[in-house]
């Protein structure tokens, strides 16, 4: 079971990072023109990257304190706060709005607008 669960880490962590940091690099060649595939990974992604680097780093130090767990971890943060924000279209914040838009307070009861219903 920890092997499953280090191997979703890993790959959340990797695919997160080589999408953002290729995404930096064709931002930096040509502006405007990201592929849609790294940017989709990039947004979609983005929410579980920290929780998944902080289960990583615990995994890591199950076995052991090592100074390979200790970098990793430091890297990760830094590629966190260097690549977070480079691309401006926020789906999650976008799916947020649309969920409040749907659901609306009655008291002390939430009320589910339906899809087809004014």
């Amino acid at each position: 079971m920890i092997e499953l669960l280090e191997l979703a880490t890993v790959l959340i962590v990797s695919s997160w990072s080589l999408a953002s940091c290729c995404m930096s690099i064709i931002q930096t060649l040509r502006p405007g023109g990201v592929p849609q595939t790294l940017r989709f990974i990039h947004n979609e992604l983005k929410p579980f990257y920290l929780p998944a680097l902080a289960v990583s780093t615990v995994l890591g130090c199950l076995d052991g304190f090592s100074w390979n767990t200790a970098v990793h971890a430091g890297f990760g943060v830094l590629n966190w706060f260097l690549l977070k924000d480079l691309d401006d279209d926020d789906r999650w914040k976008r799916r947020k709005e649309k969920l409040v838009e749907k659901v609306s307070r009655s008291g002390s009861r939430l009320v589910v607008h339906p899809a087809g219903a004014s």
